[in-house]
């Protein structure tokens, strides 16, 4: 937006549309006060607002769309959860009459092939694509190679550094003093980028080095086709994203805390846990108890997380 208003004289339709799968966050707070700022210090535009469909990310099976990570590769992944965000690029096109529209998708896009899959519906509209991550005054051509984009297209933090700072001051992310998650991906980016500011180094290198362990952006060839999944691999647990960056700020990966503190739950809840420290310690020790209930009636391998837990804790107090 800051790029197209700056550099451009386009008369500019603002797109804020609410994503309507479960835990989708609400960014329409950030949006307002980022449009507010641009209109007040660059120039005015208008805004649409659009609801998507209301979907579960991976339980609905209305919006499973399953399809290889990339083209030849052997991971699936679901496609479907973003399928209506190009349906309502088509949509919006029509009603405002769009001759172009520019998708802020950035290189850490270029992890998957969604993008390039579901684009064509777009350009069947006639409107020219932009990509703001490479040009604002260049569109893409719709038989362009992803390969080539993807060595183009610049990083979130080299984006977000160029901004003037009274506008990077409104892009809000998670407060990393207060987010309890461990698999908090907005965090991990930011510890991992706040080191290497702290190691004197830009945004631009951290989205580099981001894409080197991802294997996208120049590094899209490196991708093992029966192994790479998303902004990683499945070889080993070092190529996961979590723990790639988890290592980098020399925080404990994901799994290693959700094993500590459901030790420590069930320490505290009255199980005996002497013995059991590591994350295949306690797997051991939850197919034990799974026995145990099973023993007496009780299927709690079927069961949701909520109730499967206190069911093993119930098992391990009768152990």
């Amino acid at each position: 937006m800051h790029q197209f208003l700056k550099k451009t004289n386009h008369e500019i339709v603002a797109l804020h549309f609410t994503e309507g799968y479960k835990n989708a966050k609400n960014e329409r707070p950030v949006f307002d006060a980022v449009c507010d700022w641009l209109e007040s210090n660059v120039r005015n535009f208008a805004r649409v607002y659009v609801k998507l469909p209301t979907i579960t990310r991976m339980a609905d099976m209305s919006h499973m769309d399953m399809r290889p990570v990339r083209s030849g590769f052997t991971k699936n992944m679901n496609y479907g959860v973003i399928a209506a965000r190009y349906e309502c690029y088509v949509t919006q096109i029509a009603s405002t009459k769009a001759e172009a529209i520019a998708i802020g998708i950035s290189v850490e896009n270029t992890a998957s092939d969604r993008h390039p899959t579901m684009i064509e519906q777009v350009y069947d509209t006639g409107a020219a694509v932009y990509l703001p991550s490479i040009s604002v005054t260049d569109a893409v051509a719709a038989d362009v190679n992803y390969d080539t984009l993807a060595s183009q297209m610049s990083g979130r933090f080299e984006q977000l550094e160029a901004l003037p700072a009274e506008l990077r001051a409104l892009i809000k992310s998670c407060d990393l003093n207060t987010c309890t998650n461990p698999d908090c991906l907005r965090c991990a980016y930011q510890r991992g980028y706040n080191k290497y500011v702290d190691d004197g180094l830009t945004g631009r290198d951290f989205d580099r080095w981001c894409a080197e362990k991802g294997d996208y952006g120049q590094w899209r060839s490196n991708a093992d086709p029966d192994e790479y999944y998303w902004r990683g691999s499945e070889c080993c647990d070092e190529c996961a994203v979590r723990n790639y960056l988890a290592d980098l700020v020399g925080r404990d990966w994901p799994s290693v805390i959700y094993t500590r503190n459901r030790i420590a739950w069930f320490d505290e809840n009255g199980a005996d846990m002497t013995g059991i420290e590591t994350e295949e310690q306690l797997g051991d020790f939850c197919g034990r108890m799974g026995r145990i209930n099973l023993d007496r009636g009780v299927n709690s391998d079927s069961m949701e997380p909520d109730d499967y837990w206190p069911a093993i804790l119930e098992a391990a107090k009768l152990n």
